[in-house]
């Protein structure tokens, strides 16, 4: 089994010159987890991931509990911190490098670097840097689950 038979061609990408503002109308209206950021070629360069999103908002040395009470000048953190990230660009703020994977690997490499790393996904790239999909987590269980009929009849 190779990453192209389970691998999904649809993901969303944006220029590296798109404003925070305008990924997160991305995340909120088209409900993706990642945005891949590729040049005009469509040559992968970074990610934002929802989770990168939050980390942004509220820093990870704040708790719950102290978030929620933070207040500046009138405004929550949350409201300040997208005031100040609003007009930063992905290339700004994506995560680089991006884990990936080729279409021809195969499925083993996938399900090791997932588990390894302990990512939710890997971009799918071409040799010459393309992003061509993605491969997760659930992508890899389903095709196990179609190739080998893992979790059949639970009565």
């Amino acid at each position: 089994m190779h990453i192209k038979e389970a691998m999904k061609t649809k993901v969303r990408a944006i220029a590296p010159e798109t404003r925070f503002r305008e990924i997160l109308n991305i995340h909120d209206t088209e409900e993706v987890h990642r945005i891949y950021v590729t040049d005009s070629r469509g040559k992968l360069l970074g990610v934002i991931t929802s989770y990168d999103i939050l980390k942004l908002l509220v820093p990870e040395y704040l708790g719950a509990s102290v978030a929620r009470g933070i207040v500046e000048d009138g405004r929550s953190f949350v409201e300040n911190a997208f005031e100040r990230y609003k007009e930063r660009t992905a290339r700004e703020l994506m995560t680089t490098p991006v884990l990936s994977i080729g279409p021809d690997d195969p499925l083993l490499a996938a399900q090791t670097l997932l588990r390894d790393k302990n990512v939710y996904a890997l971009a799918v790239v071409a040799p010459d840097g393309e992003l061509l999909g993605e491969v997760t987590r659930m992508d890899v269980l389903r095709r196990l689950h179609r190739a080998f009929g893992f979790g059949g009849d639970t009565t």
